[in-house]
C-alpha cells in the first residue's frame, strides 16, 4: 500500500467521513517496530499517527494536523500534505520534518540526541468509495 520506513507491518482506518474530508489512522504494534541493532527503541509502546481533516473531493496542498501517540505522550504537530484525488484513488504524501527525538522519549540512554531530528515521510495510496 505504502513506504513507511518505521515498519513494513502497519493497521489502518479512515474515520469521520464526512462530505469534503475524512480522518485517518495509522497503528503500529510495538513489536513491529524496527529499530537500530544492540540500540533501544525509542517507542517503548506502539506508535499511532492521527491525520485529521484530509479532503477527499478536491486535490492541493494542505497543512493538516497529526497527533503521533507513543510511550504515554501525544505530540501535536502541523505537517505539509499534497492529496491527489484521480477518480477512487486518493494519495497523500507529506512529511514531518520537525519531530525531535527529544519528543518521542524520555529514555536518558537517548540524551545526547535529544535535539536530533526524527523524520516520518507519508506515501498514502487508498481506494476511495462513497
Amino acid at each position: 500500500m505504502f513506504f513507511f520506513p518505521v515498519s513494513g507491518k502497519y493497521d489502518y482506518f479512515y474515520y469521520n467521513i464526512e462530505k469534503n474530508y475524512f480522518d485517518f489512522e495509522l497503528d503500529i504494534a510495538r513489536e513491529n517496530i524496527k529499530s537500530e541493532p544492540m540500540t533501544p527503541s525509542y517507542f517503548e509502546s506502539d506508535l499511532i499517527f492521527h491525520i485529521k481533516n484530509i479532503p477527499n473531493d478536491v486535490s492541493g496542498k494542505y497543512r493538516l494536523p497529526v497527533t503521533i501517540q507513543s510511550n504515554k505522550k501525544f505530540i501535536k504537530k502541523k505537517v505539509n500534505f499534497t492529496v491527489y484525488r484521480n477518480k477512487d484513488i486518493i494519495i497523500i504524501k507529506g512529511d514531518l520534518t520537525d519531530l525531535k527525538v527529544g519528543e518521542i522519549t524520555d529514555n536518558q540512554y537517548f540524551k545526547n540526541r535529544f535535539n536530533w531530528k526524527y523524520p516520518f515521510y507519508f506515501d498514502i495510496r487508498l481506494k476511495y468509495t462513497n
